[in-house]
């Protein structure tokens, strides 16, 4: 890709530029690779999948203490920049919490609000 300018007398293609792809990810600074922000979407959208799914099991009353440490870790390679690492521990939380609210009881039955005195039904 090139630097593109738009002006008074047209369009100017800089051609002295080095080609490169920038990524355009909402979250994306700019100077991050196209792959760079692919990856860091991806480790993304596994993190959060992995905590609506604690939200889950909590709900389920299912014991996740050791997921949620594990997860804090993925976590802090994440920030750290470390996306192998960070991905390698999300997955290992995903398959776990999984197979936990898979063995799991179905949720407890959401109880319908009292009915308040002397309403007849």
């Amino acid at each position: 890709m090139r630097t593109v300018t738009i002006g008074s007398k047209g369009m100017t293609v800089a051609l002295e530029t080095p080609a490169s792809i920038r990524g355009s990810s909402a979250g994306g600074k700019s100077g991050e690779s196209l792959l760079e922000s692919r990856l860091i979407d991806e480790v993304s959208n596994v993190i959060k999948a992995v905590m609506r799914e604690i939200e889950e099991a909590h709900r389920r009353q299912v014991p996740v203490r050791d997921v949620e440490v594990s997860l804090s870790r993925a976590m802090l390679a994440f920030q750290r920049r470390n996306y192998q690492k960070a991905m390698k521990l999300a997955l290992a939380c995903d398959s776990e919490l999984k197979e936990r609210i898979a063995e799991a009881p179905p949720p407890p039955p959401v109880a319908a609000p009292p009915r308040p005195p002397g309403v007849i039904r």
